[in-house]
């Protein structure tokens, strides 16, 4: 029989906000438990840390240079539908699983691609300049519920509580829930009510919009932390911003966030009473997912599903939190491109932690695996399997990803002054020890390169110590390699 797969997806979830991590403060008990009995990965990384590019290369196994769906230039904006005829959810459902969507779904399909914005893909979608920054309002067509047997998704701009007609974005709140996250752990029960009728393997994906902003938790979470007064991370401290270079501190919405407020609220960390209001929240958002995460466990149980189903958790990109006086994500530091990662397997209840290098386009090809299924020729992951079972120490040598959101800022073609051109669009690759990232869009390149072994807060840039001269050109030659390996031609 083939085995039941659940795959829980957070929004800016930092991989260490866990208690099973060490965190002392963040309230985690059933996700504690859940990674008492699965494998847990501490070398996982994010391939885009940031939603949209993010999403689409889970489900699709491949790079946003092969898939091109992102918020900035260059993007296609979207994915195919012949694209998206390859992601495990149509494979899954092709090949006899009954699939579900829950939450936030955060990629558009369409029919055609827009190449670098300037053609219309569906309603309401690319106005003619080609520096718009995409809107997150994308029309239900436009998303997938013709993919699923059970569709319980929305556009990317949750709300995490009940409209006025008691509503949670469009769905009747049935249980009377007063948030968004207990809402779609309800939702989730009610599929697997549906999947035990089918009589058929489910595969279910819960895509929750927490601990996303805004930075507002259910009344039960906000009253557990109310008197909690929340630690900084170590890193928080001045020493730590002045090594990044100029134009992160200029010209990244992340430390604009920090120090002068995020873009709706306008309040900044570097105050404290804003700091402590926001990761109260974002603390009280990460323990509605436990919470959320338990109930889900309860129902499997209750249904006698539970010893049949794998479960995958993981998050869609890092969060800041304060770390190196940056807010956001999409840099790619460790705080950004670090990724959790459990797998749960009932068969075997392996707990162990795997210490292989594994990154998020990987999450495709494993899901497939574990549904008996091969990766597709064009899929770049690999299935983690092996390294959980303890067949193999290692995938990959390395692993690899990018940046392209700059805040939809001028890209260099229009840009007045092209010879001074700076932008934060990067690429990364990391090993086990190192980490190497290009600003490959600045004039001149920027580069850094961390011993991440001996330094892992990133303090020491290594780029121009000549000790490190012969691993820095191993660490380019290993960039370029990754970038004409998975750089597809547009026509």
């Amino acid at each position: 029989m083939k085995p039941n797969i659940i795959f829980f997806l957070t929004d800016d979830q930092r991989y260490d906000t866990f208690g099973f991590m060490g965190h002392s403060q963040v309230f985690t008990p059933n996700i504690d438990k859940l990674a008492s009995e699965s494998a847990k990965f501490n070398n996982a990384f994010h391939v885009a840390p940031i939603c949209m590019p993010s999403r689409a290369s889970m489900q699709l196994g491949k790079y946003i240079a092969q898939h091109n769906c992102g918020f900035d230039l260059p993007t296609d904006y979207t994915i195919t539908t012949e694209e998206y005829q390859h992601s495990y959810p149509v494979l899954l459902r092709q090949n006899g699983y009954f699939t579900g969507f829950i939450g936030k779904f955060g990629f558009p399909i369409a029919n055609v691609k827009a190449h670098n914005g300037t053609r219309e893909i569906h309603p309401n979608s690319l106005p003619e300049d080609p520096y718009y920054k995409p809107t997150r309002n994308f029309s239900e067509e436009a998303l997938a519920p013709q993919y699923f047997d059970v569709w319980n998704g929305s556009p990317s701009n949750l709300k995490y509580f009940p409209d006025k007609e008691n509503k949670f974005n469009g769905y009747e709140n049935q249980w009377n829930d007063d948030h968004l996250t207990m809402f779609n752990a309800h939702q989730a029960d009610a599929f697997l009510e549906k999947a035990a009728d089918s009589g058929k393997p489910f595969m279910l994906s819960v895509s929750f919009k927490a601990p996303h902003r805004p930075h507002t938790a259910s009344p039960k979470w906000v009253q557990f932390y109310k008197d909690m007064t929340i630690k900084r991370m170590d890193n928080d401290k001045p020493e730590y911003f002045a090594v990044l270079p100029e134009v992160v501190r200029t010209h990244s919405r992340n430390a604009d966030e920090y120090w002068g407020g995020h873009r709706y609220t306008r309040k900044a960390w570097n105050d404290d009473a804003t700091f402590q209001h926001d990761f109260r929240n974002y603390y009280g958002l990460i323990s509605g997912v436990d919470e959320a995460v338990g109930s889900i466990r309860h129902k499997l149980d209750e249904l006698g599903l539970a010893e049949n189903t794998i479960i995958i958790y993981t998050s869609d990109n890092g969060y800041f939190c304060g770390s190196k006086q940056l807010g956001g994500k999409e840099l790619l530091y460790e705080e950004s491109i670090k990724a959790p990662l459990i797998i749960y397997d009932p068969r075997s209840k392996v707990g162990k932690w795997v210490d292989g290098l594994v990154s998020t386009v990987d999450i495709c090809p494993t899901i497939l695996a574990y549904a008996g299924l091969s990766k597709t020729d064009e899929m770049f992951g690999d299935s983690v399997i092996s390294l959980i079972d303890g067949q193999k120490e290692e995938i990959h040598d390395a692993v690899y990803g990018e940046n392209d959101f700059n805040d939809n800022y001028l890209d260099i073609g229009h840009h007045p002054n092209p010879e001074n051109y700076q932008s934060i669009h990067s690429k990364y690759v990391r090993t086990k020890n190192f980490k190497y990232v290009r600003y490959h869009l600045c004039h001149p390149i920027v580069e850094e390169m961390w011993d991440i072994h001996n330094d892992p807060l990133e303090t020491t840039n290594l780029v121009n110590n000549p000790e490190y001269r012969t691993t820095l050109n191993e660490m380019r030659n290993l960039l370029d390699t990754f970038i004409s390996e998975t750089t597809v031609s547009v026509d």
